[in-house]
């Protein structure tokens, strides 16, 4: 998955009780591998734009289980998981509004 940081996220979802809804599921199943920042696994606020579209398969239907992403079909609902996508995007927006997320100025892209 390679992240280009100057891709914006898709554009933000969800009502702020579903937002806040997708933070809690988040910090309950994602987190403990997902944690935001450098790490083994993906930074989800950095997932680029064709993993955005293909969310849902991954989360639920295990489309990256090669990869050893599990599905979560058995403790997760298409709203909850719509729901950790919407908190996702707007922490996405969050970062990328971000100046440390920025390139300095005469760095490589």
């Amino acid at each position: 998955m390679s992240e280009d940081p100057n891709e914006a996220p898709p554009p933000g979802e969800g009502a702020p009780a579903t937002i806040a809804k997708g933070e809690v599921l988040y910090s309950r199943y994602c987190a403990r591998c997902h944690a935001f920042g450098r790490g083994l696994v993906p930074d989800l606020r950095r997932l680029p734009r064709a993993i955005h579209s293909i969310f849902y398969d991954v989360v639920l239907r295990g489309a990256d289980s090669g990869n050893g992403m599990g599905r979560f079909d058995d403790v997760l609902t298409q709203q909850d998981a719509e729901a950790i996508h919407a908190y996702l995007v707007g922490q996405a927006w969050t970062l990328q509004s971000s100046p440390a997320a920025r390139p300095a100025a005469g760095a490589p892209k």
